[in-house]
């Protein structure tokens, strides 16, 4: 026997593994063992993950309110010849899991107000009291109810939370709740709140129901968002009989509106087709109810009530710019503050919406975007540049809110800034100006620092030719003369030659060598 929560398992999911079958026979090629699923009512439930290895898998969900048992044949054969194999049977238990709703026992309920309308009194609910079960079976959570509406006629009424009875909470004058009153009534399980069910309870006096057929509302007024799906109950209609078989529901619409809506057999308006506000806003019918004459009779056993259906609008569209951006260009040199210089214009999908325009960027706060699209010119001290980059942003009042986008760019005359004054005299696009200044003052500096270079070296080089002031000539010795008439070997072979440190003192050694010949 294999009990498995199978209700709540994902398809594929491993339900059960160590499935093993033995064969007797000596190892080899035979005796490996094979493992399927016999055919069944419930063999498509599930399946081994492989034909080699003894574990199950879930191939089909299974549901524990329709199937709570069921068992599979399984074989196991091996590869001889003939083929041997052993067939056994698989039992399975469902176990319940959390994925239905609490239900009524019936779709709405009325009653009347007791006689007198005194505090405390309880109301006899009908056609039964109102009760709501866990449609888990397995689970059967416990319930609890609460209303689900705050409204100023809930304040009248106690619903006990553990059994759904309710009371008066206060004493009712006989000229209070003339018309009659429908109350939602919400029933939730304690252990998972996101699971719970609604009805409706009409709570009228007794002299109010007419013994004809009768809605208990003339007029109805509901509104729905625009994104509602399709095949949702956007409205339940209160008679003042119980609905049997033999009360019936048709629709007479205005301007196609019943191929948008419809009505079932138990008074409840369901949509049909999906609405958009910006098509129309507001839907009109009128629906008929019978005791089971027809609709074409006017007898006193039809009724009528009119519906009026208004759409709310659901922000599903980004606000669109003209265009993909936007370049203003500014000619006058001297710009008043207030002036226009462009427009910027945005529209919303959404009819509803309202679309408002902000710039963005470092020097924003010089410009702004008045309510109808115009750029106005505000603060020139904001500006640094004639060329000015910013963004554009419409945003929509839609909840949520969305926006977009568009670059803008806003060319200005070069002496713009100096005469709006704005404190800056020189500037040119996109900052290149300032960028060049600094450059030229760096070219200046290194010529300044070549020149000075080059005015040393020339200076060095003429210190280094002439000579010092503090060069000391050294008196030369006095050259001996040899007699006259004699001769010396080295007179015949050499010359006698000077040999000085500096042109100076070579001019003076030979002027005294002159001198000293003379004499």
């Amino acid at each position: 026997m294999l009990c498995l929560n199978f209700e709540s398992t994902m398809v594929g999911s491993v339900v059960l593994q160590g499935i093993q079958a033995l064969d007797a026979d000596q190892p080899g090629p035979y005796s490996t063992v094979q493992y399927s699923i016999l055919p069944g009512p419930y063999s498509d439930v599930l399946g081994f993950a492989s034909s080699l290895e003894g574990t199950l898998v879930l191939k089909k969900a299974v549901d524990y309110e329709t199937l709570k048992h069921f068992k599979i044949a399984i074989r196991a054969q091996d590869q001889g010849q003939p083929p041997l194999y052993t067939d056994a049977v698989v039992s399975i238990d469902i176990n319940d899991a959390d994925d239905q709703n609490p239900l009524f026992g019936q779709s709405r309920y009325w009653a009347h107000l007791p006689q007198p309308a005194q505090k405390g009194t309880g109301l006899e609910i009908r056609p039964e009291p109102m009760r709501a079960v866990d449609q888990d079976a397995g689970i059967n959570a416990s319930i609890r109810y609460a209303w689900n509406a705050g409204g100023a006629e809930y304040q009248d009424f106690f619903l006990d939370p553990i059994n759904g009875s309710v009371y008066l909470n206060r004493s009712l004058e006989d000229n209070e709740l003339v018309q009659p009153v429908i109350l939602v009534v919400k029933a939730y399980q304690v252990d998972n709140l996101d699971r719970y069910a609604l009805t409706t309870l009409t709570v009228s006096r007794s002299w109010s129901f007419s013994p004809q057929l009768q809605y208990l509302q003339r007029r109805y007024s509901v509104q729905v968002l625009e994104n509602v799906p399709v095949e949702t109950i956007i409205l339940a209609m209160a008679i003042n009989k119980p609905i049997d078989q033999t009360i019936r529901f048709a629709m007479e619409s205005h301007n196609g509106t019943d191929q948008t809506f419809s009505v079932d057999k138990m008074g409840e308006i369901k949509l049909e087709r999906a609405l958009d506000y910006e098509t129309q806003m507001t839907h009109h019918f009128v629906v008929w109810v019978t005791d089971g004459l027809t609709f074409t009779v006017k007898c006193l056993q039809n009724d009528t009530a009119t519906v009026e259906v208004t759409v709310l609008d659901v922000n599903d569209w980004d606000p669109r710019f003209d265009l993909a951006e936007y370049e203003f260009i500014v000619k006058e040199s001297a710009l008043p503050v207030g002036s226009v210089i462009g427009h910027i214009h945005a529209d919303d999908g959404d009819a509803a919406d309202r679309v408002t325009i902000q710039l963005k960027g470092p020097e924003s706060r010089a410009f702004n975007v008045h309510e109808n699209g115009d750029v106005i010119f505000t603060d020139p001290s904001a500006l640094n540049s004639t060329v000015i980059h910013l963004m554009a942003v419409a945003r929509d009042s839609g909840i949520p809110p969305r926006q977009s986008s568009v670059p803008v760019k806003i060319n200005l005359p070069v002496d713009f800034l100096m005469l709006n004054g704005s404190g800056i005299t020189l500037s040119t696009a996109d900052g290149s100006g300032l960028l060049l200044i600094i450059l030229g003052i760096l070219l200046g500096i290194l010529s300044l620092i070549i020149s000075g270079l080059a005015v040393y070296l020339c200076q060095y080089k003429r210190k280094k030719t002439q000579p010092s002031p503090l060069t000391v000539v050294q008196p030369q010795p006095k050259a001996v003369l040899p007699p006259r008439g004699a001769h010396s070997e080295s007179d015949s072979q050499h010359r006698p030659e000077f040999t000085t440190s500096s042109t100076n003192a070579t001019t003076y050694t030979s002027t005294q060598a002159a001198t000293t010949t003379g004499g």
